[in-house]
């Protein structure tokens, strides 16, 4: 074979190599591109934080609660005020709630990466793992007093799961598994009762919504609501009493009833972007609108007509202090962005940076109870109240991330 085949070989081969090698450092890249675009979105939605490497029975719930903020600044050497707030993770959370326990009241949550449950002390900041069991992607969890605990998320076809269940008992430190079983798949909306011993949940049935009470784990079916419309959410009060509230939304009218043995009442009237929060033990509402004059707070106690308060603000961002007649503590925009403001705040596309304020309904006034620094941006989410009332706790909505507000009332 000739000096000029053979030269003619080696160039070929160069060539073919260097496509070959061209070609596949262009999908490497574009591979990679995809990942980490993949990525982004899922962490932008809350979807995307990666599971945690433990030791022992301390996760990174624990080793990310690093910080208490305190109001006004937060400037070096700044001293503790009456009111502090602390972030107990930086990762996001599924849901949360506050559980009696025989050494004082902690805050459950759950990962929302792994499902992995935690107990934190509000008081001292301390942080616990309690389970083993690993539920990846968890989007909503609810605690309640007996030790329920209510896991949402979704199977491989996307379809929602519903699993209720509780902690095993231990007389070590060790970890605990989480046993229970799955509830019927497509469960809209679910409200688990204070005691945790009772469900009620939304579902469609031939073409209609159905709300049904069960027992925790499924048993003891009974409709108590039926209605053509889907977009129902449902709260359980800490007194019994079952609330279904239309989804709400920018200048278009909203209704609530509360759920009785012998019915439904409507419990406010049929308000544009209407959210609606009773008082437990109490016949006092507050509830705000968002029509073509923006947002607005409303709230009423007794029989007495309702009054505009003096703050503007939605009312899913307040809680009602429990010991203390007639006082809303809400999150407040610091600036409320103008038009169509409760859409796109459902949507994720726009979040607030909110300040605590505390709201005498009776006396129709407010005062600023905690403003965050300028490092610290807060778009409050799912406020609940420890039954002490010693603390807040709430989701950042723009991370999922968990804080505690400590106040004193």
């Amino acid at each position: 074979m000739s000096m000029r085949v053979h030269s003619l070989i080696g160039f070929t081969l160069a060539a073919i190599i260097v496509i070959v090698l061209g070609a596949l450092s262009g999908w490497y890249f574009f591979i990679r591109g995809e990942t980490q675009a993949t990525a982004d979105r899922d962490s932008a939605r809350g979807f995307g934080a990666d599971a945690p490497t433990f030791v022992g029975a301390l996760g990174n719930a624990y080793q990310n609660a690093i910080s208490t903020v305190f109001g006004q600044g937060d400037a070096e050497g700044e001293t503790r005020s009456t009111q502090g707030l602390w972030r107990v993770t930086q990762t996001p959370v599924a849901g949360f709630g506050f559980v009696a326990e025989e050494r004082g009241e902690r805050l459950y949550f759950a990962e929302r990466s792994t499902g992995y449950v935690f107990s934190a002390d509000p008081a001292s900041e301390a942080v616990e793992r309690l389970s083993n069991t690993l539920m990846p992607k968890t989007y909503e969890a609810l605690f309640g007093k007996n030790g329920t605990i209510l896991m949402r998320g979704l199977d491989g076809n996307d379809a929602i799961t519903t699993f209720s269940g509780t902690l095993s008992t231990t007389t070590s430190d060790a970890l605990r598994s989480l046993s229970g079983v799955a509830l019927g798949k497509n469960i809209l909306r679910i409200a688990l009762s204070p005691a945790g011993d009772e469900v009620l949940y939304l579902a469609q049935d031939a073409g209609k919504f159905v709300g049904i009470r069960a027992g925790a784990r499924g048993g003891g079916q009974k409709r108590v609501f039926l209605s053509g419309i889907g977009s129902w959410r449902v709260d359980w009060l800490s007194d019994g009493r079952i609330i279904f509230l239309e989804e709400p939304a920018d200048r278009t009218l909203g209704h609530a009833y509360e759920v009785r043995s012998g019915g439904i009442t409507k419990i406010a009237p049929g308000l544009p972007g209407l959210v609606v929060l009773p008082r437990a033990s109490s016949t006092a509402l507050a509830y705000s609108t968002s029509g073509e004059d923006g947002v607005r707070l409303f709230a009423r106690t007794g029989e007495t007509s309702s009054v505009q308060l003096p703050v503007r603000t939605v009312a899913e961002k307040c809680v009602w202090a429990p010991a203390r007649a007639n006082i809303l503590y809400c999150a407040v925009p610091q600036t409320l962005p103008a038009g169509g403001y409760l859409d796109r705040w459902y949507r994720g596309e726009l979040h607030t940076a909110d300040a605590w304020w505390e709201i005498d309904v009776s006396a129709n006034t407010a005062r600023a109870l905690y403003t965050p620094g300028s490092n610290t941006s807060l778009d409050v989410k799912d406020p609940a109240i420890a039954p002490n009332g010693s603390a807040i706790a709430f989701v950042n909505a723009s991370d999922r991330s968990l804080w505690v507000l400590r106040i004193h009332e």
